[in-house]
């Protein structure tokens, strides 16, 4: 996933004014988003540990859970396993595959509807999935750092002092039709079926956090219903 800017390089130079709370909150949302994110793409050699050491681990409120050093080709294996294959997949990481508002005949099938939809927001936020990104629309990371960006986006306008109403609409939609009917149910299945703290974890970190985030967007949810 790509845009004209980079926004992740402009947070690491410090180029986005942080000149108010409503700023810094969007710009840490951002950050835990990509956590999120990197979590679960495929496992690389010193970013597994620093987010693990850095973000992760203190999620869980089970010191025997954090402890120990993490073992890369462990977590290699098991990611394969849960998320790649060959074999049938206990946590496949795609919504589509948990979405029920879709012909009896099509439940469990990758791609559909969903993908189209989310397809169509990431180009109206000016995004486009790379042509050389080998996996589909609706993986769990690609659609935690659609979010990233979108909280990226809010904070850029606020340091401008303009409306943010597009983005902050743009999060709260995809997290109603996008994040909120199937991660709950994909956390469970990773945490039914790791065999790995650091997955298991993970599943936590995401399950409160887009739970969280449901009380995030409270406000905004009430202020859209129809009057009486």
């Amino acid at each position: 996933m790509h845009s004209d800017t980079s926004y992740a390089q402009e947070l690491k130079e410090g180029r986005m004014q942080q000149d108010s709370p409503e700023s810094s909150t969007a710009l840490q949302r951002s950050g835990l988003y990509k956590i999120l994110a990197a979590a679960f793409y495929p496992p690389q050699v010193g970013l597994l540990e620093e987010i693990w050491n850095n973000a992760i681990s203190k999620w869980s409120s089970d010191q025997n859970e954090t402890e120990g050093e993490l073992n890369l080709v462990e977590i290699r294996l098991e990611y394969n396993r849960l998320f790649v294959g060959p074999n049938a997949l206990p946590c496949p990481p795609y919504e589509s595959v948990y979405r029920r508002d879709r012909a009896p005949s099509d439940l469990g099938m990758l791609m559909g509807p969903s993908v189209l939809d989310i397809k169509k927001r990431y180009g109206e936020a000016g995004l486009q999935i790379s042509q050389n990104f080998p996996d589909l629309p609706d993986h769990v990371s690609v659609e935690m750092e659609f979010m990233s960006y979108l909280c990226a986006k809010e904070a850029d306008v606020l340091s401008r002092h303009e409306d943010v109403t597009i983005w902050r609409g743009r999060q709260a939609e995809f997290w109603r039709i996008h994040l909120e009917p199937w991660i709950p149910q994909f956390s469970q299945a990773v945490l039914s079926n790791s065999r790995s703290n650091f997955y298991k974890v993970a599943a936590i970190f995401l399950k409160d956090w887009i739970q969280d985030e449901g009380e995030f967007f409270k406000e905004y949810f009430e202020q859209e219903r129809p009057q009486s």
